[in-house]
């Protein structure tokens, strides 16, 4: 890896963290407090 491609790598692969991150984060908030998440609900399924 050159010095020239490092910052693009660095970036693309900090942003699909924070993305992994708050979709998890999402998921845990909504089986704590019970709370409606589509990812979770079974009737998204349903039409596919």
């Amino acid at each position: 890896m050159t010095d020239a491609n490092k910052p693009s790598y660095i970036d693309s692969n900090l942003e699909c963290n924070v993305n992994a991150f708050e979709f998890i984060f999402g998921i845990a908030n909504a089986m704590q407090n019970q709370e409606q998440n589509w990812f979770l609900d079974p009737t998204v399924y349903d039409n596919i």
